[in-house]
């Protein structure tokens, strides 16, 4: 019911309060660009006290108290941001990233997911994803992922290398040899390959230096 209500407040604001609103967004931004935070997050705030649904303002103080640790504030922000433009995918990369900040690694895995989903193009939200599964110590969800962008890249040399890091943490030393191997094979030019397979025979820490 709030929801509707906001809503047909923001349907029904005259033409000059419209232009309110964009001449204070205007400026709140550029105070926010400037380092100005106390008085970006002010006007920020003046413009949801006039329109709960101006979605680029709740975006913009979601983002303010995210960086000033407010994070579970800038997540009920984000959630009506997306409900009134539920395709704008920087609300949800906002969104996902919050939950990251507040150690809700699946949560924002999930979010990264449906977000690659939709977006095959953007090869970066499988990092996103598999990162936070690294975070939530589900290696092997982690692996999947980074398997899933091997088969759209090919082996690149990013791609080889987190692999490594993460059988490292796994320990699981011989499929992290293997990856260097491949990494070894693909790239021969790269002498650090070579010689992180060298060390590896003797000790994780002189492979992890070179890499």
């Amino acid at each position: 019911n709030n929801f509707k209500s906001a809503l047909r407040r923001h349907n029904h604001l005259s033409d000059s309060e419209k232009l309110l609103i964009t001449s204070t967004f205007i400026e709140a931004t550029r105070l926010r660009l400037i380092g100005d935070v106390e008085n970006a997050t002010r006007l920020y705030n003046s413009i949801i006290e006039q329109d709960k649904m101006h979605d680029a303002s709740l975006y913009e103080l979601a983002r303010l108290k995210t960086a000033s640790g407010e994070t579970n504030e800038a997540i009920e922000l984000l959630k009506t941001a997306i409900k009134v433009d539920p395709q704008n995918i920087w609300y949800k990369l906002a969104y996902a990233d919050a939950f990251e900040k507040i150690g809700k690694h699946k949560e924002a895995a999930d979010l990264y997911y449906a977000l690659r989903i939709k977006h095959p193009e953007k090869l970066e939200l499988y990092e996103y994803e598999a990162q936070c599964y690294v975070n939530n110590n589900e290696f092997q969800k982690a692996i999947n992922v980074y398997d899933q962008l091997e088969l759209l890249t090919g082996t690149t040399e990013q791609i080889g290398i987190n692999k490594y890091y993460i059988y490292q943490n796994w320990r699981k030393p011989d499929k992290a040899m293997n990856e260097i191997q491949k990494l070894a094979d693909k790239f021969p030019e790269n002498s650090q390959y070579a010689l992180a397979l060298i060390c590896l025979l003797y000790t994780s820490d002189a492979a992890d230096d070179l890499l």
